[in-house]
This record gives structure tokens, sequence and C-alpha cells, in this order.
């Protein structure tokens, strides 16, 4: 479901999405490997049942959130105000040839300097 191009939902996707990561091993999504246990202690499917006010909550609060995926120099210039919390979540350092990302149509790594600007823009943000 999650890499077909079906008619689900963004909600059914992010319900199927959740599910393969809380109960995969490792929270792999490719060649996942499920865990499964007859041990009461470490029922899955109760684990997740109990989960679910949490995601309700967690649902509840991420209303009047707003999610970018662009160039954090626009996104830090746009936002910044005392009143907006930003979170980003940049590529771990060595680590920039994992992520896949385009830009205009190219295929885009986030260099060391961009880790520099990033952390200079953050430290300035009011």
């Amino acid at each position: 479901m999650l890499r077909s191009d079906d008619k689900a939902s963004d909600l059914e996707r992010a319900v199927a999405y959740y599910y393969v990561q809380f109960a995969s091993f490792r929270g792999r999504s490719k060649n996942a490997s499920f865990r499964i246990s007859a041990d009461a202690d470490n029922n899955m499917a109760w684990t997740f049942r109990k989960n679910l006010p949490s995601i309700i909550a967690l649902s509840d609060r991420l209303q009047t959130v707003e999610i970018f995926n662009r160039d954090f120099r626009k996104v830090l210039s746009q936002f910044n105000d005392e009143n907006v919390f930003v979170y980003a979540d940049c590529p771990y350092l060595g680590t920039e040839v994992y992520y896949e990302c385009e830009v205009n149509g190219k295929a885009y790594v986030f260099v060391d300097n961009e880790h520099r600007d990033l952390a200079q823009m953050l430290k300035e943000h009011t």
C-alpha cells in the first residue's frame, strides 16, 4: 500500500506507515521483518491499541502546525518571529548522500557549508 499508486487517502497511508514503523523490526520499511510474540507482555496489537489516545492527542496538536520541505534559508527568513517554533531536521553530517532530494529537477546534496549556514541562521533566529 505504501509503495503502490492506489487511491489510498493521506490518512490511510499515514496509518499504514505508522504501523510498519511501529511493528517492524528496527522500523525498517524496506524488506521489513515484523515482530510477532505470543508473550502477553509483548503483544504488538495491544500496544498499538494502547497508543491510539496518544496518536489522537498528537493529531489534535498538529492541526495548527505547518510542515515545510523547502530550503531552510527561505523558511527561516519567512518565519523569523518570536512566536514561531522551528524544528529543522537536517541530514546528519557525513550521511548527506543517503538523502534523496531534488531541487529544480536536479539531484541535490546538503554540503558542509550548508550545515554551517543552518547552524548560524538557527542561532540568530528570534
